[in-house]
């Protein structure tokens, strides 16, 4: 099983090496910050009183995930402090789309880092996997619903329908198929997103079509559907009762 102190030292490996970095310099420096974030995030889950959610079993693929990432950004960032003028004009290219991939990754890491409600006081880390919506479709239940359809559910989009609306997603509740969903609608416009420049608002909804299906656990709320109709990015969740759906959902796009 992955330890946080394993990852740990990977982190650490990287913020060394963006410092001697002589390509890509920018790049390097960004994937340094963005890993040392993510080792404070460890610290504190590592902190939390009785066990955490580090020690769980479930989370293991998680990390596995984590630090397979940042093994991959510690190689990219190391190789661009070596090797010859010729040789790093050549894989110069491809070696800075790789970092933007790799950075893209990480990045969405620390948007969903908080994505779980507490479980013995702590959050569950997930893990980041680049698969496209065929691989969540796959899980039971899971639906490519139409645009008309979603329209429906929720009276056209209607104010009285929405819940909340926050800076990169707009929640709404609806009725799909006889029962209670909550609907997320990924914002249209990109201005006011807290994004990373590498990532857009396309990745984070793939990214999340991956992750929400294969995780397990009570806490978690049930992704049921997605649509990805002409320009709209939405995702339908079970409604749970009782429950702060801005918090469940929202706390993903901390």
């Amino acid at each position: 099983m992955e330890t946080a102190s394993s990852i740990v030292k990977v982190i650490r490996a990287i913020m060394q090496a963006a410092q001697t970095a002589s390509r890509n310099k920018k790049t390097c420096r960004e994937l340094g910050e963005s890993a040392q974030r993510i080792g404070d995030l460890l610290r504190v889950l590592q902190q939390q009183p009785g066990i955490t959610m580090l020690q769980h079993p479930e989370t293991s693929a998680a990390l596995a995930q984590l630090r397979e990432t940042l093994e991959t950004a510690r190689e990219l960032v190391e190789s661009c402090g070596r090797g010859g003028y010729l040789r790093g004009l050549c894989a110069g290219e491809s070696r800075a789309a790789r970092l933007q991939d790799v950075q893209s990754r990480i990045s969405f890491f620390l948007q969903v880092f908080p994505i779980i409600s507490h479980l013995d006081s702590t959050r569950l880390l997930v893990r980041v996997i680049g698969k496209a919506a065929t691989s969540a479709s796959s899980s039971p239940g899971f639906e490519n619903l139409s645009l008309t359809e979603l329209m429906n559910a929720t009276n056209g989009f209607s104010v009285d329908n929405q819940i909340e609306q926050g800076p990169l997603a707009t929640l709404y509740k609806g009725q799909l198929h006889g029962k209670d969903v909550i609907l997320k609608r990924h914002s249209v416009s990109s201005s006011g997103q807290q994004l990373p420049p590498c990532m857009s608002r396309y990745e984070l909804f793939k990214n999340e079509m991956s992750i929400i299906p294969k995780l397990q656990h009570n806490n978690i709320v049930k992704l049921k559907g997605f649509c990805a109709e002409r320009s709209e990015r939405i995702l339908v969740y079970e409604y749970m009762e009782n429950r702060s759906l801005e918090d469940l959902i929202f706390g993903m796009l901390i």
